[in-house]
């Protein structure tokens, strides 16, 4: 992760500017929190963070970023009657063999009047309809691959609703496929 912090760093503060605002005492849980960039700017914005992670290294840096951390898979942990304001699990769904019983414990996490916050790749984006089988997002450890009707359908199932839904980006295989065409058009002109 640590070659990366500058950008995620980046990607974090956006998130956290399109999220709501924390009131005092106010607690958020970040689902697949790798080494706790995103909890850590949480705190940094008044937010009381905990994590879940699966990777031990990660979990004990996020730990010493100040995170509380549960190691293991979500669906494995248990809260009790503790709930979180906001809940969070970045392109971690398609990880997860049973979204169902993930989703689950997703919304037995969030409070009452709470959100909860997914990130996953779109299988009805223009980049999966134009690389089709050669999309690069295929690949052995995506179980599942969600779209704006799939993600509602199955949060529903589970008692909630979607509030709102955005697509952002070209994806990666449209960036690479441009530079590629911009490097070979710079050859071209010497």
């Amino acid at each position: 992760f640590g070659s990366l912090e500058a950008i995620k760093s980046v990607l974090n503060e956006r998130r956290l500017d399109t999220l709501p605002k924390p009131l005092p005492g106010q607690r958020l849980l970040e689902v697949g929190c790798g080494d706790g960039q995103f909890a850590a700017a949480a705190m940094k914005r008044g937010w009381s963070a905990d994590g879940v992670e699966l990777n031990p290294p990660a979990a004990r840096k996020a730990q010493e970023r100040g995170v509380s951390v549960r190691e293991g898979h979500l669906e494995e942990i248990e809260f009790g009657e503790e709930v979180f304001d906001l809940v969070t699990a970045w392109d971690v769904i398609e990880h997860v063999p049973d979204p169902a019983q993930f989703i689950r414990k997703l919304v037995a996490a969030v409070a009452p009047g709470g959100t909860i916050v997914v990130t996953t790749l779109n299988r009805r984006s223009l980049v999966s309809r134009s690389f089709r089988g050669h999309w690069s997002m295929i690949v052995e450890d995506h179980f599942t691959y969600w779209d704006r009707s799939s993600l509602t359908t199955a949060f529903a199932a589970e008692g909630a609703a979607v509030a709102s839904s955005r697509s952002y980006g070209l994806g990666r295989d449209f960036v690479a496929w441009v530079d590629r065409w911009r490097g070979s058009a710079d050859h071209r002109a010497d």
